[in-house]
């Protein structure tokens, strides 16, 4: 899981500051995976976005649909016995989410110039996988950017 805190101005003009939680399941991952097999699955579909619109190769189209389905297939809330609901009252949070100034605030934020940096770690940190894998995947990609001469 990983928690992102977006800050926007509400309607009677007040600074507001939310915390948004993102938390996807193993078998959400397998079924985003499956969703882009054509592309090699998710995670390199993502990287290959991302490569492409940092290199101005591709019109960001792509990545505001990727990332759309998975902020929203993500986006839950963290209850006060620790666990993560995505539902309430048989309703999902993400169709509140999705047209809330904080949904606003974080898919253009991370379409930014700026943003763009962050949506890989985001990316990872939605993932359902411990730290130490997460660490594994973060000195992989050091490695091979070093070898070719990437930064």
């Amino acid at each position: 899981m990983i928690v992102k805190t977006v800050s926007y101005k509400g309607f009677d003009g007040e600074n507001i500051e939310e915390k948004i939680y993102l938390h996807l399941t193993k078998a959400e991952v397998m079924k985003l995976d499956l969703k882009y097999s054509d592309y090699g699955g998710l995670i390199n579909y993502m990287r290959k976005l991302l490569t492409d619109v940092k290199a101005g190769d591709t019109y960001i189209k792509p990545m505001v649909s990727v990332l759309e389905t998975l902020i929203l297939a993500a986006y839950g809330q963290k209850t006060d016995d620790g666990k993560f609901i995505k539902k309430k009252n048989g309703a999902s949070l993400a169709d509140e989410f999705e047209t809330s100034e904080a949904y606003s605030q974080l898919l253009i934020h991370l379409l930014s110039e700026e943003g763009l940096n962050e949506i890989e770690p985001l990316f990872l940190g939605i993932l359902p996988i411990d730290e130490k894998d997460k660490k594994a995947v973060y000195e992989k990609e050091a490695q091979i950017k070093e070898a070719m001469g990437v930064s």
